[in-house]
């Protein structure tokens, strides 16, 4: 039941803190860094998306916990619920379509796509699993050399995938992959593993880490530079509790966000809130803060997390998917008019 406590865990990351670092007077200072981005963020209005459908579960529909959700190039929406092992497949009215659950496969996880074929991570095997027409067309198990008992992300490309595994005490490991599993490089992440716990999201030749506990992304380069981008502008309310955990203050990291997309030169960042969604866009290149975006109504309640998101942009309008629990598990999308210049690099 490895993979049960370790969804346990995940779950008391996104509530903010453990118990044991949770404080009835909070710490107020803030790293110099989160200071000048708190300054940005204030001189960034907030722009308002549109509901357009939302679903909740139902016996069609049997949503417990929604953890990932992709696009794909069907032009239908994924959906995984990492506790009833299900794949839920949607149109982009919300309409349910059909259900997967491949044999074998719990806690899955979305990877995405290589051409029509569905790639899921099933991290409790080790494998990542393709499916395509209803029928899983292949297993191939990740590599001997990532650490047992470890957090684990995978990306689908083109050419292959991508698989990063993160350790407490061993920090972690980012591994290429070709179509046929086979390690083509690799890069060592070093302690501490927290650093670079997040999805993995491949953009063109440069795979994004995701960092979910720190305001950065990561970018590893086919050249195998390892370097971090900064999202400047990045502001929340656990930034004081972050720079407390860095001095030792309090004894776990609160988790700023859950998911990031890139499209075209822009980043979607899921910024963790409770009771509030709110979704940060960022210029890829500079990391700088471009847009700030919210429903235009929200009820506030604390049990309430965006767990992933997914973006597909076309001419001046976005379509954004959160999947979320409130406490009840959902799938809402929004509807984003763009003005004209916020594609610029």
């Amino acid at each position: 039941m490895k993979y049960t406590a370790l969804l346990l865990g995940l779950v008391l990351l996104l509530a903010g803190c453990f118990p044991s670092s949770c404080r009835r007077e909070e710490p107020t200072a803030l790293l110099p860094s989160d200071s000048l981005s708190r300054r940005v963020a204030a001189t960034v209005p907030f722009d308002t998306l549109r509901l357009l459908w939302m679903a909740s579960a139902s016996e069609t529909l049997p949503l417990k916990r929604p953890r990932s959700v992709q696009l794909g190039p069907d032009g239908l929406l994924y959906v995984s619920d990492a506790e009833r092992h299900f794949l839920a497949v949607l149109d982009t009215t919300g309409a349910l379509r059909d259900t997967l659950r491949p044999a074998g496969v719990r806690y899955p996880y979305l990877a995405g796509f290589r051409g029509d074929t569905l790639v899921v991570l099933a991290p409790e095997a080790r494998q990542l699993v393709l499916i395509a027409e209803r029928r899983v067309l292949r297993r191939l198990p990740l590599p001997d050399e990532l650490p047992d008992r470890a957090l684990l992300y995978a990306a689908a490309t083109p050419d292959g995938y991508f698989v990063k595994a993160v350790r407490e005490g061993q920090g972690g490991v980012l591994v290429q992959l070709d179509r046929q599993g086979r390690v083509v490089r690799r890069q060592k992440l070093p302690e501490p593993y927290w650093r670079y716990a997040g999805f993995v999201r491949p953009r063109g030749e440069v795979l994004l880490s995701l960092a979910g506990f720190r305001p950065v992304i990561d970018r590893w380069w086919p050249d195998g530079r390892l370097d971090t981008l900064a999202l400047v502008g990045f502001d929340s309310p656990m930034l004081a509790r972050s720079r407390a955990f860095l001095v030792g203050e309090v004894h776990e990291a609160p988790l700023l966000t859950s998911s990031a997309v890139p499209v075209d030169s822009l980043l979607f960042v899921l910024n963790l809130r409770p009771g509030w969604v709110q979704i940060d866009v960022y210029g890829l290149r500079d990391g700088r803060l471009r847009h700030r975006l919210i429903p235009p109504e929200q009820r506030l309640n604390r049990r309430f997390y965006p767990h992933d998101l997914a973006v597909a942009c076309r001419d001046a309008s976005c379509l954004l998917v959160v999947v979320l629990n409130d406490p009840e598990p959902r799938i809402v999308a929004y509807r984003w008019d763009r003005p004209g210049n916020s594609a610029a690099p």
